[in-house]
């Protein structure tokens, strides 16, 4: 069983916090002054949690490159609703033809799981520049 742990992207600080606790509302709250506060405290900044994704200490929003039958992928991680697990999903073109003398391509979204060999390169937040 793989373990349960989150992180959250601070962004007034830019950094990365790990092992975060997670709201009932399923978002880490931080606490933005000093003091007590209570959860629902204007006090509190709501931010979006990412989950750890079980495998060589790669979690959602991590930017991972990954080699499918000799093709190089690159892509953000998300969890596969459909596939109920994690992966990224990137666009494949499936099918090429010509209209009007013209080349068409078609594309299709394509979700690849994670596997121990995929390489985390950066993460949505820090490289954004890495999924353009």
């Amino acid at each position: 069983m793989r373990e349960i742990k989150f992180r959250a992207w601070l962004p007034k600080e830019k950094k990365m916090v790990y092992s975060v606790p997670v709201g009932a509302d399923g978002f880490y709250h931080h606490c933005i002054s000093e003091g007590f506060a209570l959860q629902y405290d204007p006090q509190y900044e709501k931010l979006p949690v990412m989950q750890y994704a079980g495998t060589a200490n790669i979690y959602e929003g991590d930017v991972i490159e990954k080699t499918v039958n000799g093709t190089k992928y690159r892509g953000a991680v998300i969890f596969g609703k459909k596939t109920l697990g994690f992966g990224i999903k990137v666009k494949y073109l499936y099918h090429t033809y010509f209209e009007e003398n013209k080349e068409k391509k078609l594309y299709t979204d394509k979700f690849y799981r994670l596997n121990s060999n995929d390489k985390v390169i950066g993460n949505i937040y820090e490289n954004p520049e890495l999924i353009k």
